[in-house]
């Protein structure tokens, strides 16, 4: 998983906003500038393994060239 600019609680906010049918989906995404992709994968997410699905790793992975390179290769 990659890192996320969004808090969880953002995230679980959102989604609540939108079961407690309070907005449609591109109401939410036009508020909070959200892509659509993005409103969709947290829905996913948070279905298939609640909170615990919406969080991302704590910090960002960075890989070497040479490391990319040699995965693209094998």
């Amino acid at each position: 998983m990659g890192c996320s600019k969004h808090p969880i609680e953002l995230k679980l906010h959102i989604l609540q906003l939108f079961e407690e049918d309070h907005y449609s989906i591109s109401e939410l995404c036009e508020r909070f500038l959200l892509d659509y992709q993005t409103f969709y994968r947290w829905r996913m997410k948070y279905e298939a393994g609640g909170r615990e699905g919406l969080q991302e790793a704590t910090s960002c992975k960075f890989y070497s060239k040479e490391l990319k390179i040699a995965a693209v290769e094998d």
